[in-house]
């Protein structure tokens, strides 16, 4: 194809400005084809850019319906930023910054420092920096990641095309920290040689695998190499280390690294819960204690993989801590745990956070104690009046101020109870800001009377005279009167006598408030005072409970507080109280 003379081509590229503008926002013209922005380096036009992203001079053309505005192609300002596109795998190795966050500077060799924006390509021998709160990640040609962290300055020093047989990339570490990261991908094995001053390192993952490795270099010149996934190597001074995976080493200046040591577990998060919500007014995150640990690292950030720092804490001493910046929306976050030697151990899986203005307390843990200090659940009786136990705290463990609710009814500290009925009672926790938080409320009988037994009215006085005759409470004469209680449909039950000795008493099962029981005789008697008992005549007793109900009588002959024969009734009811009762009994 025959070339357009140098001269010609800024009046082309003037020609085209109308009908550019909007095919700068056309799609990609080829499948393999990348938008990225490219910062100009000293002596780039847009045919050497093409030939270098697109392995085609004459695709400058597509180059530049990105950027109408450039009025010459061959005359291009150093620094200024420009979109192209980029050929995968490109012929031209480059890594590309896929986020930053807070401050983050490039340095697009030999153009001097500036900020990095998203999009960026970056080629051997330039350089990335962060500063406080800042952050960035980018990305290599063979998939490959690379995230720095705060306060960081890393060099790319030599990258490989993603089509060699073996790529690896090399990178050099200045201050600061960066995690390389690797998907796994058939057919390939992740490398990357890594610089920490006077040390050497290569992480490799497995055959296919996915590689994890963080690097830290210090500026008092130590540095260190953790491998999360995959293995890795380190050499300084004359010494090689190998490195399995979940281990790590230390490198001091002008020294050999240390022997492998095992990294310690991720810690688990504890609060705010998965999605859970992070109050604006109490920013605490809370994880738990990892045995061995020194400190804890904690980061939040905007992305999973924390490529968009937004707050970073090292050398935590305890298992929480208060966000200085917390994040204005949904955000993940992360803790580290680092041994005495200053390894970080395994980074905890990013747990996302919703913050909102402030968080309702959780709800306080009440418990009601009955009788000889047994809990009182929901649907039960209890005999006494009970007490409550209540343990209201904040989700950080601060206690909170808390009252009872019976009935609807705030009753202070105490729980109030008025008589035998049914309660609700419930624990309300209030915090310093007046929200509040109610327990599930426990619903229960309470039943503060004793259950009874009476026998039915008696007859006029004058008809039991004409009937009695000389009265006799002799044992044989009683325990013979045949007296029978009646059992339901299971008919009648003999009455055990127990005048002359233990003899257990007749059971009757009861449920309800009330019941009646027949009672009769195969002789004439007389029980109690003055109410006959004539054969072929029932007599009636009545039974009551007000609150949990009736739940058995026990009946048996037996003598009273002066030895005389009675009959003893024993009702009880679900709330555990029993009545006992006797009325003397004669045989006629």
């Amino acid at each position: 194809m025959p070339r357009i003379a140098r001269p010609l081509r800024p009046l082309l590229a003037a020609l085209a400005l109308a009908a550019a503008g909007a095919a700068a926002q056309e799609l990609s013209p080829r499948p393999n084809w990348e938008a990225a922005w490219h910062v100009v380096r000293p002596g780039d036009t847009l045919e050497g850019l093409a030939g270098r992203f697109l392995g085609n001079p004459e695709a400058w053309r597509e180059l530049h319906r990105l950027n109408p505005g450039i009025v010459d192609p061959d005359l291009l300002r150093p620094g200024q930023r420009i979109r192209i596109w980029v050929e995968r795998p490109t012929p031209q190795p480059s890594a590309q910054v896929e986020t930053v966050a807070g401050r983050v500077d490039e340095r697009p060799a030999p153009v001097p420092w500036r900020p990095a924006a998203e999009g960026d390509l970056l080629l051997d021998r330039d350089g990335v920096r962060t500063f406080e709160a800042g952050s960035s990640r980018l990305r290599f040609d063979d998939g490959s990641s690379v995230t720095l962290t705060e306060n960081s300055l890393v060099f790319l020093r030599r990258q490989a095309n993603a089509a060699t047989p073996l790529p690896r990339n090399e990178i050099e570490i200045r201050v600061g920290q960066a995690d390389v990261e690797a998907a796994p991908r058939a057919g390939t094995t992740p490398e990357i040689d890594i610089v920490l001053g006077d040390a050497r390192g290569r992480a490799t993952g497995t055959p296919g695998g996915a590689l994890h490795a963080r690097s830290r270099a210090e500026e008092r010149g130590s540095s260190r190499l953790m491998i999360y996934r995959g293995q890795a190597e380190v050499s300084a001074a004359g010494r090689r280390v190998e490195l399995p995976e979940g281990t790590g080493t230390t490198v001091e200046p002008r020294q050999p690294p240390t022997p492998a040591e095992a990294l310690l577990p991720a810690p688990e998060l504890v609060l705010p819960a998965e999605g859970g919500e992070l109050g604006l007014d109490d920013p605490i995150l809370v994880w738990a204690e990892v045995p061995g640990a020194r400190s804890y690292t904690v980061e939040v950030c905007g992305d999973a993989a924390c490529g968009s720092l937004i707050e970073r804490a090292a050398g935590v001493a305890g298992t929480r801590h208060r966000l200085v910046r917390p994040p204005a929306e949904t955000a993940w976050w992360r803790v580290t745990a680092a041994s005495a030697s200053g390894l970080d151990g395994f980074p905890a899986g990013a747990r996302t956070l919703r913050p909102v203005d402030s968080v309702a307390p959780p709800p306080p843990a009440l418990v009601l104690r009955g009788a000889g200090e047994a809990p009182v659940t929901a649907g039960t009786c209890s005999a006494v009046a009970p007490r409550a136990e209540v343990n209201a705290a904040d989700r950080y463990g601060r206690p909170l101020d808390w009252s009872i609710v019976v009935g609807g009814r705030d009753t202070g500290r105490e729980p109030v109870f008025s008589g035998s009925t049914r309660y609700e009672v419930a624990a309300v926790a209030r915090d310093a800001r007046g929200r509040t938080a109610s327990s599930p409320s426990i619903g229960f009988q309470l039943d503060l009377v004793h259950p009874w037994a009476e026998l039915a009215p008696v007859p006029d006085r004058r008809e039991i005279r004409r009937f009695w005759g000389t009265p006799s409470s002799a044992p044989d004469q009683v325990c013979g009167l045949g007296l029978e209680v009646s059992t339901g449909n299971a008919g009648w039950a003999a009455v055990p006598c127990a005048l002359d000795g233990a003899a257990e008493a007749a059971r009757l099962p009861l449920a309800g408030e009330s019941a009646e029981l027949e009672l009769r005789v195969a002789r004439h008697a007389r029980l109690g005072a003055h109410l006959p008992l004539d054969p072929g005549q029932a007599t009636t007793l009545r039974l009551g409970d007000i609150g949990c109900g009736l739940a058995e009588a026990r009946l048996r002959l037996a003598r009273d507080e002066q030895g005389a024969p009675a009959l003893e009734v024993v009702v009880s009811d679900r709330a555990g109280r029993a009545s006992r009762e006797l009325w003397r009994l004669v045989a006629r």
